[in-house]
C-alpha cells in the first residue's frame, strides 16, 4: 500500500542525500522483487493523485519531461491524465527517440494512447495546470539554453505547477538554484525525503511538500541511515509581553566542523 502524507505530519521525519536515494532505491526494490518499472508506473500514479487532489476541477494540463526517469514519471502522468478524460499536451526537452530503458518505456505507454510529443515553445498553452517532470535528483549544473527559457516562461506564466520529485533546476541536496529553478505550487516526493527540499531555497521553490514513499520506505530507511532529520512538532508556551530571553534559561549549542 503506498503511502501519502504532507511533510511535517509528524515530530521527526529522516532526510537523505540524493546519492543515497539514487543507490539506495534500486537495492531496496530488487531486494523486495519490485522491477523498476514498476516503481515508475507507482511515481507516476502518485504524482496523478496529487493532480486529482489539489487540482479536481483541471480538464488541461501542459506535461513537460525531460530525457531521464524523471521524464518517465511525466510520461505516466500524462497517459493517465489522458485515460481520465484531461486534455494533455506534453512537451519534451530532449528528443524522444532517444530515451532508454524504463523512460523509453514509459513515453511508449503515452504514445500507445495515440499521445503526441511536443517540443516546448516560448508561450504556454491555455491549461489549467503544469507537471514539471523535467529534472530529477541529479542535476548538479547550471541550467541552460532551451530548459531554462523553459522554466522562466513556466514561472511567468501564472499556471500552478506540479514538481514531480523535485522543482526543477533546484539542487537535491543544498536547495540551491541552480540558474533557474521552477516554483511550483507542490511537489511530490518518493522513496524519502531529499534534504534540498528543505534546506536553502527549497521552501520558497517546492510549495506544499508531500511525501510518496510507493510502498518502499519502511525497507528504504531499514537499511539506509539518514543525512539527518526534520523536526516539526514543536510546542511553546505562552509568554508575556515583558518577558526577556533571560526569564527561560540557557542553551548550549555545540557544533563541530572545520572552518
Amino acid at each position: 500500500m503506498l503511502g501519502s502524507k504532507p511533510v511535517c505530519s509528524s515530530v521527526s521525519q529522516p532526510v537523505y542525500l540524493a546519492e543515497q536515494v539514487r543507490s539506495g532505491e534500486r537495492l531496496v526494490a530488487a531486494d523486495l522483487g519490485i522491477e523498476m518499472y514498476s516503481l515508475m508506473e507507482s511515481a507516476g500514479g502518485a504524482a496523478f493523485r496529487q493532480v486529482q487532489q489539489f487540482w479536481p476541477e483541471a480538464t488541461r494540463i501542459l506535461v513537460c519531461c525531460g530525457g531521464g526517469n524523471n521524464g518517465g514519471d511525466g510520461y505516466i502522468v500524462a497517459t493517465l491524465a489522458h485515460e481520465a478524460g484531461i486534455d494533455v499536451t506534453v512537451w519534451s526537452t530532449s528528443d524522444p527517440e532517444r530515451l532508454k530503458g524504463d523512460a523509453e518505456k514509459a513515453c511508449r505507454r503515452w504514445r500507445d494512447t495515440g499521445g503526441e510529443i511536443g517540443t516546448p515553445q516560448q508561450v504556454l498553452p491555455e491549461v489549467d495546470l503544469v507537471v514539471d517532470a523535467i529534472f530529477g535528483i541529479g542535476l548538479d549544473r547550471p541550467v541552460e539554453g532551451l530548459i531554462r527559457d523553459l522554466i522562466c516562461a513556466i514561472n511567468e506564466s501564472g499556471r500552478p505547477v506540479l514538481a514531480v520529485d523535485l522543482p526543477s533546476g533546484l539542487h537535491a541536496d543544498t536547495g540551491s538554484v541552480l540558474g533557474v529553478a521552477v516554483k511550483a505550487a507542490v511537489t511530490v516526493s518518493f522513496i524519502a525525503l531529499k534534504a534540498g527540499l528543505l534546506t536553502g531555497k527549497g521552501r520558497e521553490h517546492c510549495g506544499t511538500v508531500i511525501y510518496e514513499d510507493l510502498g518502499i520506505g519502511d525497507a528504504f530507511e531499514t537499511a539506509f541511515s539518514p543525512d539527518m532529520f526534520v523536526l516539526t512538532d514543536f510546542t511553546m508556551s505562552p509568554r508575556q509581553r515583558a518577558a526577556h530571553k533571560g526569564d527561560f534559561g540557557r542553551l548550549l549549542c555545540i557544533g563541530g566542523n572545520k572552518g
